[in-house]
């Protein structure tokens, strides 16, 4: 894939997010998987409801966990807490949903962060709403922006960065950060520091940053600017797609995948034993 290629039906979906004019008002329902609550709410809605955010003003923060943030939220408390206080969370990995399904606790469908990042930079184009990228490697977030600006006629990114931050969520320029995106007021604003990262940071930051929302969506920017390859539409459905990624990025992704995320199926099946069959 050349750099600023769209990802194969991606620009179609994001297409694809019909907004209505009234501001959301649907109340969420957040439904327990094992032990973090994810918001029952379609792609649309989850789309509407951020959107929602945007024009009541709200300071606000978005988590999209996937199995991966599961076992990092089930080994670490604090992290845990941070998506137990965001304002919206979205089911990103299929599993999740197969998990849900099993449990007997079905949610509406998946919401991938990526998708939703293109989704909403689309409304924002229609809708005149101001967009920051923050994260990713040095020089990533210019080329997403870049490729997001030609893609979507209009769309107005008022700033992209990569600043620095570690483990724990915090950064040297930090103070320097948040008056750079107060200064420039933007409506959404895009987190890609990769988990725990960017839900750490935009935890501390949200209420500093004012009326806002935050959103973290991982790799997102390497894959709009084509710096990597998104699984085919059939891997994403059959919950594949981190093979795909494996494959890509195997010294950086095989001991997450193949040795730390495993246990999430033993936690699905005790899960299962101790609320139905133990009855």
């Amino acid at each position: 894939m050349a750099v600023g290629e769209a990802p194969s039906g991606l620009f179609e979906r994001a297409q694809g997010v019909v907004l209505s004019e009234a501001p959301h008002s649907q109340a969420l329902t957040r439904i327990p998987v094992l032990w973090l609550g994810i918001d029952n709410v379609s792609f649309h809605e989850a789309a509407e409801t951020v959107l929602g955010m945007c024009r009541s003003g709200r300071a606000a923060y978005v988590v999209t966990p996937n199995l991966d943030h599961f076992m990092r939220t089930r080994r670490d408390q604090v992290l845990r807490t941070v998506y137990e206080k965001a304002d919206l969370s979205v089911a990103d990995g299929v599993p999740v949903l197969w998990a849900s399904r099993i449990l007997g606790r079905p949610l509406k469908g998946r919401v991938n962060g990526t998708d939703l990042f293109e989704g909403l930079c689309a409304a924002a184009a229609r809708e005149g709403l101001r967009v920051f990228l923050l994260g990713g490697a040095p020089g990533v977030a210019e080329s997403a922006k870049e490729v997001l600006q030609k893609r979507y006629a209009g769309l107005s990114i008022v700033g992209a960065s990569s600043p620095v931050i570690d483990a724990s969520g915090k950064g040297p320029d930090d103070e320097l950060t948040i008056r750079q995106i107060r200064a420039v007021q933007p409506h959404l604003l895009f987190t890609a520091f990769g988990c725990p990262k960017q839900e750490l940071w935009m935890a501390r930051n949200s209420k500093l940053l004012g009326p806002m929302v935050c959103i973290g969506v991982g790799g997102s920017f390497d894959l709009v600017a084509g710096y990597l390859r998104r699984a085919p539409r059939w891997m994403q459905r059959f919950g594949l797609e981190w093979l795909w990624r494996l494959v890509q990025e195997p010294h950086r992704l095989w001991k997450r995948y193949l040795v730390e995320d495993v246990p999430f199926v033993g936690y699905v099946v005790w899960e299962l034993f101790r609320t139905v069959w133990v009855r």
